[in-house]
């Protein structure tokens, strides 16, 4: 089981250059041109645009296949501890690539009531590693971090496969992960059966939760 991230996403994150580029053409809007564009440039200006657009899509593309190789339907097996996906998911402005490249890629839970645990699940994928993140609340908000969830989350873990971050949202990855095999044509694959597999054991620990 692996996910390649193509050619786009492997420059992106590999030229700084080339980096600075698609961030500020994605910035900027199709129909406003640089001031210093001149006419006979306009072509390749719309070019670069277009390259730019690409590169977001490929993001999305690639974070939407990471959720569906660690998380997938999985969730289903919490909906009794934290509810069911919150309604506003159903609009999909969560899910427009404009909205995953620049917040990510999260799924919200919680159920109708302020005693009920509250969830997030998500995936993050950066230049040198995939991961997923998981936060499980004590209360029916993001509040504070459930003790309990988070042991059954880390539970039998090895400590190099995860991160726990200050708002103590968990970041959990695995060393086939963290490094891509670049391959001849520019492309960097990742093996995530180990992450997957770590994701189903979270999961299943979840579910058994009171």
């Amino acid at each position: 089981m692996s996910i390649t991230l193509p050619e786009t996403l492997v420059k992106y994150y590999g030229d700084e250059a080339w980096h600075g580029s698609i961030e500020s053409l994605l910035e900027a809007k199709p129909d406003k041109f640089p001031e210093h564009l001149k006419w006979e440039e306009q072509l390749h200006y719309h070019e670069a645009f277009l390259a730019a657009e690409v590169t977001r899509f490929d993001y999305h593309k690639a974070m939407w296949n990471l959720w569906q190789f660690c998380w997938g339907d999985g969730y289903r097996k919490i909906e009794k501890v934290v509810g069911e996906p919150k309604a506003k998911w159903d609009t999909f402005k969560e899910l427009a690539p404009n909205a995953v490249w620049d917040e990510g890629l999260w799924r919200e839970y919680s159920q109708d009531s302020d005693t009920a645990k509250y969830a997030m699940l998500g995936v993050d994928i950066g230049n040198d590693h995939l991961r997923v993140a998981i936060y499980v609340s004590a209360g029916g908000r993001k509040d504070t971090m459930d003790e309990h969830a988070l042991r059954a989350i880390l539970e039998g873990i090895p400590e190099n496969t995860y991160e726990v971050f200050e708002d103590e949202t968990v970041y959990l990855t695995h060393p086939s992960c963290r490094l891509g095999l670049k391959k001849d044509d520019g492309k960097a694959e990742f093996d995530v059966s180990e992450l997957a597999e770590i994701c189903t054991g979270v999961l299943d620990r979840l579910a058994k939760l009171k």
